[in-house]
């Protein structure tokens, strides 16, 4: 179990080591585009299904980050709600 554990602790160092230059690597053009999806879950002891979609729209400033749910009900009604916000970039911490 203590080998199990130095692994996983070794491994945690190579990825905190590793990840920021690959974060640095990656830009809001790389992301930017339309996403769909679907999620069920249960509420209430009822499963329900939602569609999903999310749009990212790079700004000169960030980016626009839109999505929409699409929730359906047992009764057959449909629910939609889509929601925007805009997203600036920030400094990073290490400046």
């Amino acid at each position: 179990m203590t080998s199990l554990m130095s692994t996983l602790r070794h491994l945690g160092l190579v990825l905190a080591l590793l990840l920021p230059n690959a974060l640095v690597a990656a830009t809001l053009d790389q992301f930017e585009g339309s996403y769909v999806g679907e999620a069920e879950f249960i509420f209430e002891g009822e499963t329900q299904r939602r569609d999903m979609s999310t749009k990212i729209e790079v700004t000169k400033k960030g980016f626009v980050l839109t999505w929409t749910s699409v929730s359906y009900k047992v009764s057959g009604k449909k629910k939609s709600k889509t929601y925007s916000c805009l997203l600036y970039t920030s400094p990073s911490p290490r400046d």
